[in-house]
Parts: structure tokens; C-alpha cells; sequence
């Protein structure tokens, strides 16, 4: 009798790493930064689609979850937003290389979202017999809208930053505050552009008075803000979360780089 010698090769089993990454984006160009199932166009969706090619082995990779220091709702843009998520991997992978490859690929996942979004309702609302567009599809042409008022070269979503950290980090709670800020702008006022635009760029990003700004009475009223308060009528009505309502705010400030702007930081 012959025998045959047989050779089994190991296969190496990917191993866990978690890493940190601060995002910013323009809240234009999506549904909120939470995964919704009515819509793919969301931040955390692109991402974690975006971050899902870099997970092994590649001909079959695990889904990632992202998850967020906060979450922020549509047309709330962000910048220095703080995520992490966990990839699953057989060869190291360097934190450069991470962002470089999500960078590279959250422009087209977006733009695929939209077409799969629009061809969802448009089918719905055909299907319907009526004719008349759907909420969903009239917000996001409102949406395409003002994303394309940003010039073309400018990304809608960008990672900053990328960096290894142990399974003891969570974006969320790991946070130990959150600033909002928001920008008023006096009428017919000019605004120099930043040398390099992103998604967070003067464009669409402030509120446009139609009145002279009156500086001296903001920062008095924004000193009411400060202690601790119950938001919870700011939340939705379907919030079942009661404790994120009560807040301490623990700084105010009013800047004003010129006559023509004025930014409320919280």
C-alpha cells in the first residue's frame, strides 16, 4: 500500500484591537450620525462600512460597530467628534494606513447611500400610486442641496486622527465633556476663507442674522446657562434615556474675531 503524506496548513485567527479616531463632517450631507433604518445615509453607517474592508480575512469580514462619544442629529455638523470601533485582523495594520484606506473610501460609500436611499422611496412612492414624493426623499434633495453648495474638492466626511488604545477606552464614556458651539453672522457680512477647507468650513456653517449683533447682551444671557439644568423639553418625545436631560454647564464664552462674527461656545 502507498501512503500519501498530507500537509495541513494553520490559519491564523484574527485578533481584536480597538482603536480611536476623531472624525469631523458636515451635518449637510447626512441623517444624523446614527444608524437609522429607514436610511444607510448616516456617519456612523459610512464608517462602519468604510472600516469594514480593513478587517480579515477579506474575502468574508466581520461588520464593525462604531460607536461615539455623541451622537448628533441632521444638518449638526461636528468637528473633533470622537469615535472607536474594533478591527479584526491577521497581519498588523499601521494607524496611518487605517485612515488613509476609511478617507479613501467614505466619499463613495455616500454617494452610494444616496442612490440606494432615493431608489427605495422613489420605488415606495410609486408604488403607491400617488405620485407625490415622500418626506424621506424631499429631505434629502434638501440635503444634496446644500451639500453642493461646498465646493467639490472639499470631503463631507474626513477622519483626523487614528490611534491604538486597550479594550478599557470607550468614546462614550470615556468623555468627560462636550463643547457646542454655534456661529452667528452679522447681515452682509464677508468672511475670510480658511487657507485649507473641510467639511467644517465657513459655508453653510453659520446663522445669518438679519440684525446688527449686540455682543455685550449675549455673553450676559449666556451666563444663565451655566450650572446645572433639566434639558429634557429639548428631547424627543420617544427619549427613554432620563438622566442625559440633566446637564451641568460649566462654561460659557462669547468670542468675537471681528465686528461681523460672533461664536457662542457651551
Amino acid at each position: 500500500m502507498c501512503s500519501v503524506a498530507t500537509t495541513t496548513t494553520a490559519v491564523s485567527k484574527p485578533k481584536r484591537q480597538r482603536y480611536k479616531a476623531i472624525i469631523e463632517y458636515s451635518g449637510h450631507a447626512f441623517s444624523g450620525f446614527q444608524k437609522q433604518p429607514h436610511t444607510p445615509l448616516t456617519v456612523q453607517g459610512v464608517i462602519e462600512r468604510a472600516a469594514s474592508y480593513l478587517n480579515e480575512p477579506r474575502d468574508r469580514p466581520a461588520p464593525v460597530d462604531v460607536v461615539a462619544a455623541g451622537r448628533t442629529d441632521a444638518g449638526v455638523h461636528a468637528l473633533g467628534q470622537c469615535i472607536h470601533f474594533d478591527l479584526r485582523r491577521t497581519t498588523p495594520i499601521a494607524v496611518t494606513n487605517i485612515l488613509k484606506s476609511i478617507n479613501a473610501r467614505v466619499g463613495d460609500i455616500r454617494n452610494e447611500a444616496v442612490s440606494t436611499h432615493r431608489a427605495a422611496a422613489a420605488a415606495g412612492a410609486t408604488g403607491t400610486g400617488t405620485g407625490t414624493k415622500p418626506a424621506s426623499v424631499i429631505g434629502m434633495e434638501a440635503s444634496d442641496a446644500a451639500a453642493a453648495t461646498i465646493e467639490s474638492d472639499t470631503p463631507l466626511l474626513r477622519v483626523i486622527s487614528v490611534e491604538a488604545v486597550t479594550d478599557a477606552f470607550h468614546a462614550r464614556y470615556c468623555a468627560s465633556g462636550r463643547t457646542y458651539g454655534y456661529q452667528l453672522i452679522a447681515p452682509l457680512a464677508t468672511l475670510p476663507q480658511p487657507a485649507k477647507r473641510g467639511p467644517t468650513s465657513w459655508d453653510n456653517r453659520s446663522w445669518r442674522l438679519d440684525r446688527s449683533i449686540d455682543v455685550d447682551r449675549m455673553r450676559t444671557a449666556a451666563q444663565s446657562f451655566l450650572g446645572t439644568h433639566n434639558f429634557g423639553a429639548f428631547r424627543s418625545v420617544g427619549c427613554t434615556v432620563c438622566h442625559a436631560a440633566v446637564m451641568m454647564v460649566s462654561t460659557t464664552h462669547v468670542v468675537t474675531p471681528n465686528d461681523s462674527l460672533a461664536r457662542c461656545i457651551v
